[in-house]
């Protein structure tokens, strides 16, 4: 079974995370093959927007644990803090849009990678959540994107608070943009991939340039600090 599935309907390609027995965390392999297929999306001219969504009862459950803990060597430690780093800083630098359709829950790096997208739809059993300081890790890669998504402010009560962030409680805070019934969360997601997709190509490039200009800068820096961070542990 594929660990990242793909789909094309109408200029919109679909990026199915498809671990759904390990809640579609991001191993090795499958945080690889993610970012070789928005590299792919992204250059082929017939998408015009890429939607990442997870299979199953979960969008992302965070990187694999059970690897981590697996990786002893301080080697392995700064790759997967490189692999995760350029996975998060990829979809904003995109040329087409990237949405995430969030069927479930998103934990730490899984969060992170939907605040990193471009639009947000969450199902309204789905939540955000940010464990890793109550799990006595320092959420060096979650938080430049965290912080650049919600604010300082905002981003340090999140990673010290105490329990998942609703849906209702995302979109009354702006950190997503809609919130659906399950039942119609994919095709309220495809309605607006179409939507997007009916848009002028360079118009939508052109925005992408923009805002990536606006602050990639600043969230590629922060990133390689916290991949700095990782070598000197």
């Amino acid at each position: 079974m594929p660990l990242l599935m793909k789909e094309a309907d109408e200029r919109v390609a679909y990026l199915t995370l498809n671990r759904p027995d390990r809640r579609n965390a991001l191993n090795k392999e499958l945080c690889e093959q993610l970012c070789s297929q928005l590299v792919k999306c992204a250059e082929d001219e017939s998408v015009k927007v890429i939607v990442i969504r997870g299979a199953g009862t979960a969008f992302c459950g965070g990187a694999d644990v059970t690897e981590m803990r697996a990786s002893s060597s301080q080697a392995d430690i700064v790759a997967y803090a490189e692999r995760n780093a350029h996975l998060l800083k990829l979809a904003p630098s995109l040329r087409v849009p990237v949405l995430a359709a969030l069927n479930g829950p998103a934990v730490g790096a899984g969060a992170a990678l939907a605040l990193a997208c471009d639009g947000i739809v969450m199902a309204e059993h789905a939540t955000l959540s940010f464990p890793e300081i109550h799990h006595g890790i320092a959420p060096l890669l979650v938080w430049p994107s965290l912080e650049r998504h919600v604010g300082r402010l905002a981003a340090f009560e999140i990673l010290t608070g105490d329990g998942p962030i609703t849906a209702y409680q995302a979109l009354e805070r702006r950190w997503v943009n809609r919130v659906v019934k399950s039942e119609d969360l994919q095709t309220e997601v495809r309605a607006w991939a179409l939507k997007i997709a009916a848009l002028s190509s360079s118009a939508l490039s052109g925005m992408k340039r923009i805002a990536f200009a606006s602050d990639g800068c600043s969230l590629e820096g922060s990133l390689l600090k916290a991949v700095d961070a990782y070598k000197n542990q």
